[in-house]
This record gives C-alpha cells, sequence and structure tokens, in this order.
C-alpha cells in the first residue's frame, strides 16, 4: 500500500473512533461519555472498520487525495449512513439501546461526516491555491501560445478578484512581459467598488469618492506599468 494512502486510512480510522466518542460528549457529560466509552469502545473500533471498508469498496483508497470531489463526498455520506445504522443494530441487538441517547446516530453522522470530509475539502483548497506569480507566468505563455502577433494589446477584466488581487495580478503580468502585446485594463469592480461604497453611505460625500476612485484609478494604471506596489497602495 502506498504510504499516503496508508496514512489516509489510518487518519479515517481515527477520525470515525473520535467521533463515536465526540457524539457521546456533545449529548452527555464528560465523565459519563468517558463511562460509556469504557463499555462501547469496540462499537467504535468496528464503526470505524466498517468505513474504511466500505469506503475502500467505493474506491477512496486507490489513490491519494488529489480532489475532493463530489463523488467522494457522496460515497464519504453512503458510508457514514450505512456504518451508523449497523452500529445502531448492534447496539439495539446488544443493548437495547440502553442509556444510549435518542440523538447519538444523528450526531455520530454530522460529526463523521465533518471529520473525514473537512481535511479533504481543505486538502483540495491548499492544493488548488496557486501563487499569482504562477497565474502570470501561465497567463503570458497561453496568451503567447494563442493570441496572433498582430493583436496590439490585451485588456484584463477584474473577474470577481478584490480591488488588490486584481492589480497585483496585472502588475505581476506586465512585469513578466516578454510579449510585444500591451497589457491594459478594464476593470469595472475593481476600479470602481471602493467609491460607490463611499457614495452609497453619503452622496453629497463628493470629495471622499473622487479621491478615492482617483486612487483606485492610479493603482490601476501602475499595474499596467508594472509599477505598482503594496506600498503604493497603502499611501
Amino acid at each position: 500500500m502506498n504510504k499516503k494512502i496508508a496514512i489516509t486510512v489510518i487518519h479515517d480510522f481515527f477520525i470515525f473512533f473520535l467521533s463515536f466518542f465526540i457524539a457521546l460528549i456533545l449529548r452527555l457529560d464528560l465523565d459519563y461519555a468517558s463511562f460509556l466509552m469504557e463499555v462501547l469502545w469496540i462499537f467504535a473500533i468496528l464503526f470505524s472498520i466498517s468505513n474504511i471498508i466500505i469506503l475502500n469498496y467505493y474506491g477512496l483508497y486507490h489513490g491519494i487525495w488529489r480532489y475532493a470531489s463530489m463523488h467522494e463526498i457522496i460515497s464519504i455520506f453512503k458510508s457514514i449512513f450505512i456504518s451508523t445504522l449497523f452500529i445502531i443494530v448492534l447496539l439495539f441487538l446488544v443493548f437495547r439501546l440502553q442509556d444510549i441517547p435518542r440523538s447519538f446516530p444523528i450526531l455520530l453522522f454530522i460529526v463523521s461526516l465533518l471529520g473525514v470530509t473537512g481535511p479533504r475539502v481543505l486538502y483540495r483548497i491548499l492544493k488548488d491555491k496557486v501563487s499569482s506569480e504562477e497565474v502570470s507566468q501561465k497567463t503570458l505563455q497561453c496568451l503567447k501560445n494563442s493570441v496572433p502577433d498582430e493583436v496590439p494589446g490585451i485588456a484584463f477584466l477584474s473577474g470577481g478578484q478584490s480591488e488588490v488581487e486584481a492589480v497585483e495580478n496585472l502588475n505581476l503580468i506586465n512585469k513578466n512581459n516578454k510579449t510585444k502585446f500591451i497589457m491594459t485594463y478594464s476593470y469595472g469592480r475593481a476600479l470602481q467598488q471602493s467609491a460607490l461604497k463611499i457614495w452609497s453611505k453619503n452622496i453629497e460625500d463628493i470629495e471622499s469618492t473622487q479621491s478615492t476612485f482617483n486612487h483606485r484609478a492610479k493603482m490601476c494604471t501602475l499595474a499596467a506599468q508594472g509599477k505598482w506596489s503594496h506600498e503604493l497602495e497603502n499611501q
């Protein structure tokens, strides 16, 4: 078994086992939950093993954590649902669910789902996040390979980025630009948002609105020249 896959299996087993205990604590006090765990620990292990077997059946341990895909999330959902039913049936057969809170199955399901999917989603976010430098390099390479040399310039939209993100990315593109293209901006939100926010609070505050808009226009223009910096942004 691949080392990373083995770590994943151990992680999931630990999370499932811990979720059993946490679900009891959320419904009972710590002392009574600890007392029950002295009796129910074997069921926590069975719950963990059941989930590992089902997740392996769904193929989650056939590769490393590259994506928290919808297929993976659905598989985890199904696995925890089946394993929770399995454990509740066992507890009923052995103890008739005596001293087991009615909300325990729901809490066990929720805590397990969050505990197992949370790290996967976080892992995907961290893996998918790329630096602005890499974005600028790949953007320039893409444009060089796709846009005819006869095109004089390219204007970028802010595309949902924040004001600072938009100018930072445009600035890096121009710093790294070795093509003949003029890289400029055609911003809406990244140029107007701060000014509109001030203006919407006080329509009479023309001076502050114009000052903010002028600052954003200056930052965008500097970015189009590759001369923008965080120091100038904060002046």
